[in-house]
Order: structure tokens, then C-alpha cells, then sequence
């Protein structure tokens, strides 16, 4: 079962596991972060009830952090003032960006993996993705936080409520005691 967030009359992500050509950007933006030769990762099975993909990042028998992938909806098939007439997340076009935290869950590094919707790509600019560095994600709003971006105000929002849920999975996982 996939749960949808639905905001502004959007459905805004789903949870899907990431495709393997990832692994590759996803290893040199950890060694960029923690400057690191060798680290290993581990899944957090408990996170998929929460219907996300997290996995501990490792160095020396050292927790350096966590990182998520994920599949976030941008505008629809056929145009983002389309009405929504369904759920469907196929009808979504889509993007996959990559969430680096340190150990005490602080963004260290938002990236775009691939960016396959027709509209919004601005967001792919590592020099606006920045600007996530150090927060939480619980505390990310478009309209106070965040530097607005002409033609990817839809992108936006969405990248910006996909961290909020992983800030509120983290939170979970550690009431639950499943992380520090």
C-alpha cells in the first residue's frame, strides 16, 4: 500500500525504491560530505512501514549519519494547472533527490539525482539546494525558509514537503528507539 500526501489538491510523493544507477552519486555525495575513502551503509527496516527508505551511513565502526532517497511528484502528465480527476501517482511526472544527514539529523546535503518532469528543474541548482544546509526539515516553509524559484514553485513545495516527512519519520524512529 502507498500512502499519498495530498497538499493543495496535489498528491505530492510516494515511497518507491530508488533505481541501482543511483548508488554511484549517492556514494560520492557521502564522500563529499564526510570526506571518507571507506563507509558502509545500512538499511532501517523499521522506516518502510513508514512507507520511506533510510539507511545509516558508517565509517570505522562510527554512525556518520543517515541518508534518504526519494521519488517526489512534480506537476501532472499533460501540465501542472491540469485538474486532478485521481490518486494515480503514474499520472505524476516525477524527480529523485537525495537527503544526506549528520547524526544529529541536520541536512548536510540535498541533491537532485535525476529530474524527469517537464517543468521546475531550477531546483536542480546545487547553489538553491543549499540553503536546506543545517535545518532539520521540520522546519522548512516555502514561504518564510525558502528563496522562492521562478518556474519551480511546484517542485519546491514538494521537495520541501518530502523533507518535512522524513524530518517527522526521524522523530518516529527515535521515540521508537530504532535510532539515536
Amino acid at each position: 500500500m502507498i500512502k499519498l500526501l495530498y497538499f493543495m489538491g496535489l498528491v505530492i510523493f510516494t515511497s518507491f525504491s530508488y533505481p541501482p544507477d543511483f548508488e554511484k552519486k549517492i556514494d560520492a555525495a557521502i564522500k563529499r560530505v564526510w570526506v571518507v575513502n571507506e563507509f558502509y551503509t545500512n538499511k532501517i527496516d523499521a522506516a518502510d512501514s513508514l512507507e520511506i527508505e533510510l539507511y545509516s551511513i558508517i565509517s570505522n565502526d562510527r554512525l556518520l549519519g543517515y541518508y534518504s532517497v526519494n521519488k517526489v511528484n512534480a506537476c501532472r502528465m499533460g501540465g501542472c494547472s491540469r485538474p486532478m480527476l485521481s490518486s494515480n501517482s503514474d499520472e505524476f511526472e516525477h524527480f529523485w533527490c537525495l537527503v544526506i544527514y549528520d547524526r544529529s539529523l541536520k541536512i548536510m546535503r540535498v541533491q537532485i539525482l535525476e529530474y524527469n518532469a517537464s517543468h521546475g528543474e531550477q531546483i536542480c541548482s546545487q547553489g538553491w539546494l543549499k540553503q536546506f544546509n543545517g535545518h532539520s526539515g521540520c522546519d522548512i516553509s516555502y514561504s518564510n525558509d525558502v528563496d522562492a524559484v521562478s518556474g519551480a514553485t511546484i517542485s519546491a513545495i514538494s521537495l520541501i514537503e518530502r523533507l518535512n516527512y522524513i524530518c517527522a519519520t526521524f522523530i518516529l524512529l527515535q521515540q521508537k528507539g530504532v535510532i539515536q
